[in-house]
């Protein structure tokens, strides 16, 4: 292969998931508008979680990655697993799509992650998500498709034996999870006589814990949607995470062997080096050609990745993101809630801005649903409590 001359780059401080034959089911449909980089759980970028590749020996298998302390290490120091469900198999490309729109609803309702994050986080018709995440929405078939992926995040199961990180809940966690812990769809039993009037997914805590205390990567949505090659889309995020790493030691660049580079991108097999080469090079012409890495170089098993200015950019977007974190954790001061409801309904001060609008409605005389107080996981004594401490006028006689 013919290369062209590596140049180092300064950084600034600090399947579709559809199995075989269904491919043909999905016509890439990229929104025209700009799309602003959304706030992604830091973990998921260095931990593999979506299988690369939909035949069924890619999808009905598990995830394996064991995590040396150090390269002279002989036993693991931690370990990660990702168990596929035996119906649904593992998350693949699609579900990737599908986990990024639910990070766009999130960034919508929290503007960017400057307001509290809401337990439950209302994701809007399937119609309306499918064009958010590049998807043609053409009737019954993609909305099918979607449930199930949904479901499917909410059943694959994480193993985390000190991998997976939770800075604001201890660190590194020994816990078995799910990225999503419960979901519901308008129509469907609310399993109180109801029915969901809304669709909507509930975070896992950790997840929702990093997202809202910074632990973060920023995922460039307008430049996933555009990657051809999946082993692109898989890397790139991993990427994200080796260079902001290669960073912190004053580089921009990363190596890893081939070997290791399979496993963290939840190939099933590269029976050799020359296979792994072969199989990269369109993926790495495709990173290169949008700017994200600069050039590449092999040197026998190993392989290294150059950052390139597209990565730069999103390095200072991150920086950038964090200092206004820091900033706001040191100036702003949550408004006290001064309610006359009973002590047991008393809100946590920062928990109740995602509360406001609805509250304003219910200060007109408008009756929320039961179905939209448990997706807002709060109570008519929580509403009148916004009410009375953001000084709202209100219309309503009675009391709760």
């Amino acid at each position: 292969m013919k290369k062209s001359r590596t140049a180092t780059t300064e950084l600034v401080k600090v399947s579709d998931i559809t199995l075989e034959g269904l491919a043909d089911l999905y016509t890439s449909q990229i929104a025209k508008e700009d799309k602003q980089p959304v706030r992604g759980d830091f973990n998921l970028a260095r931990l593999p979680y979506f299988a690369l590749g939909d035949k069924k020996a890619d999808r009905f298998r598990n995830l394996y990655l064991e995590i040396k302390a150090g390269e002279d290490e002989d036993e693991a120091s931690a370990i990660w697993e990702v168990k596929h469900d035996t119906d649904l198999g593992l998350p693949g490309s699609f579900d990737r799509y599908v986990w990024t729109g639910i990070l766009l609803k999130l960034s919508e309702v929290t503007n960017n992650g400057t307001l509290p994050f809401p337990e439950f986080i209302e994701i809007g018709s399937f119609s309306g998500f499918l064009k958010l995440i590049g998807k043609r929405s053409d009737g019954g078939k993609n909305i099918a498709v979607l449930r199930e992926s949904i479901e499917r995040l909410s059943v694959t199961t994480c193993v985390s034996k000190k991998s997976f990180n939770c800075p604001s809940a201890g660190g590194y966690l020994g816990q078995v999870f799910q990225l999503i812990d419960g979901w519901g769809f308008v129509g469907e039993s609310d399993g109180n006589g109801g029915v969901y009037e809304r669709n909507f997914v509930r975070l896992n805590s950790f997840v929702r814990k990093n997202l809202e205390s910074g632990y973060i990567t920023l995922i460039d949505v307008m430049l996933l949607q555009t990657l051809k090659t999946e082993i692109a889309k898989q890397l790139y995020q991993l990427l994200s995470y080796r260079f902001w790493q290669a960073g912190t030691k004053k580089r921009s660049y990363w190596t890893v062997t081939w070997q290791h580079l399979a496993k963290y991108l939840a190939v099933r097999s590269w029976p050799d080096a020359k296979t792994a080469r072969r199989l990269l090079k369109p993926a790495l012409l495709e990173l290169k050609d949008k700017g994200y890495i600069n050039d590449w170089k092999w040197d026998a098993d190993k392989i290294t990745f150059f950052a390139g200015d597209a990565y730069v950019k999103e390095h200072a977007a991150r920086v950038q993101a964090w200092d206004s974190y820091q900033s706001r954790q040191k100036t702003i001061k949550p408004k006290q809630l001064e309610s006359a409801a009973p002590p047991e309904v008393q809100l946590e001060p920062k928990s109740y801005y995602h509360l406001i609008p609805l509250a304003s409605r219910w200060a007109t005389g408008y009756d929320p649903s039961p179905q939209e107080l448990l997706q807002r996981n709060c109570t008519l004594a929580d509403l009148e409590a916004v009410v009375k401490a953001e000084n709202m006028d209100t219309k309503r006689a009675d009391k709760v």
